[in-house]
């Protein structure tokens, strides 16, 4: 479940919790559903063992998309997403 600036909550089995956003500042929020879910769709995998990381993926790239202007341009690539996962990792 989205929530807004406030991030996203999973329920998955026996695993659930929130995954907090990123951060931006918002230029335009026309992409942002489309990216989140499309970047859910493209990662997730059958059995939803990676639903965690799944969302702070999408997440960041729907922080990325919100802070450029227009839709489709704004999409970003997967090593821009990467890069903004990457301080996460260092958790």
């Amino acid at each position: 479940m989205t929530l807004g600036e406030d991030g996203a909550f999973f329920a998955v089995n026996d695993r659930v919790g929130p995954v907090t956003n990123f951060a931006v500042e918002v230029c335009d929020t026309t992409a942002a559903g489309d990216t989140f879910i499309g970047t859910i769709a493209t990662t997730v995998e059958p059995d939803f063992a990676n639903m965690e990381r799944t969302l702070q993926k999408a997440s960041a790239a729907s922080a990325i998309v919100v802070s450029r202007p227009g839709a489709i341009p704004a999409i970003p690539t997967q090593e821009e997403i990467a890069r903004k996962l990457a301080p996460m990792a260092m958790n």
